[in-house]
């Protein structure tokens, strides 16, 4: 009974250890102690002090004796449950093969030299205040007209009746403004002053309209 007592002993729980312990010291006194009136009270009874483990899971638990092996094996510990394998997913569609991402190839650069060409442009040097001779003229509607002095410049200006500009004239020319386009006066021989825009015929590029009155000069 030693031993049992022993293992009541290593219950880690205070109460049930105590009430292993107890249950373990009534077994005790109970097969120690023998009825007078039993004829066999003299012989001993004989007590396993060892019980394995298979034969604690086989006995009964009857009695102070079941209460006690129920009490330790309790106290055993249990081993963790093993989670069972999730099966595995079963799908009716075959897997699709993953296609491989189309890399195109670089496009090739051609090999272009790279040219220049040279432009030549004609830059006039005109004074802002000049005498000069009409070489061309030509009356336009609304009482405008064109002016070429010098077969160097146009001018496009108004009043061509009260001017009486014509070609062979002398004409003095003078500069007012540049800010919207390059504005001049031009006086002819009525002393009327007309108000005119030159017209740039130098330009390497001119639309339909002043190509068409450029031709006024030489080199247009």
């Amino acid at each position: 009974m030693c031993e049992l007592q022993a293992r009541c002993v290593g219950i880690e729980d205070a109460e049930r250890r105590q009430e292993c312990l107890v249950a373990a010291e009534t077994l005790r006194r109970t097969l120690g102690a023998p009825k007078a009136s039993e004829p066999n009270a003299a012989r001993a009874v004989e007590v396993p002090e060892a019980v394995s483990e298979a034969e604690a899971e086989a006995e009964p638990r009857r009695g102070i004796w079941g209460r006690v092996t129920g009490l330790l094996k309790r106290d055993r510990p249990q081993p963790a449950a093993v989670p069972e394998p999730l099966p595995a997913q079963i799908t009716d569609q075959a897997a699709e093969p993953v296609s491989e991402p189309t890399i195109e190839p670089e496009p090739t650069l051609s090999e272009v030299a790279i040219s220049r060409t040279t432009v030549d442009r004609t830059v006039l040097e005109i004074p802002s205040h000049f005498v000069g001779e009409v070489t061309a003229h030509r009356k336009l509607v609304r009482d405008r007209q064109l002016i070429a002095v010098d077969d160097r410049v146009l001018f496009e200006g108004d009043v061509w009746r009260e001017s009486k500009i014509r070609e062979g004239n002398r004409v003095e020319v003078q500069k007012v403004s540049s800010l919207f386009g390059e504005r001049y006066r031009i006086i002819g021989p009525s002393k009327r002053a007309v108000t005119a825009n030159r017209i740039r015929c130098e330009r390497v590029e001119l639309n339909t309209d002043d190509r068409r009155k450029c031709s006024l000069l030489p080199d247009g």
